[in-house]
């Protein structure tokens, strides 16, 4: 019977294949099939620790820097509201 353009049976159709695709359902995940990277070497992470001075300024830098960034969003956002107003008032 073809009754309808087959919407029911491309979502039935999709349905299925993504059932198919689970994660569960794959045979990689299933058993003893995944690489394991134990014989690889891995180089160790070094990190750097400033004193308290140094971290001191450091975020005294990085507020500074971030005030302005804001600052100069907020001049953006009020000439282009500004723009628009001027040029909405002077269509009328």
């Amino acid at each position: 019977m073809g009754f309808g353009a087959g919407h029911m049976q491309d979502m039935n159709n999709r349905l299925k294949q993504n059932r198919a695709q689970r994660s569960s359902k794959r045979s990689k995940f299933k058993g003893n099939n995944r690489e394991v990277s134990v014989n690889k070497k891995k180089t160790p992470l070094h990190f750097h620790f400033e004193s308290g001075l140094e971290a001191k300024k450091i975020k005294k830098r990085l507020k500074r820097r971030n005030r302005l960034h804001t600052l100069t969003q907020f001049l953006v956002y009020v000439l282009i509201i500004g723009f628009i107003v001027i040029v909405s008032l002077s269509s009328i």
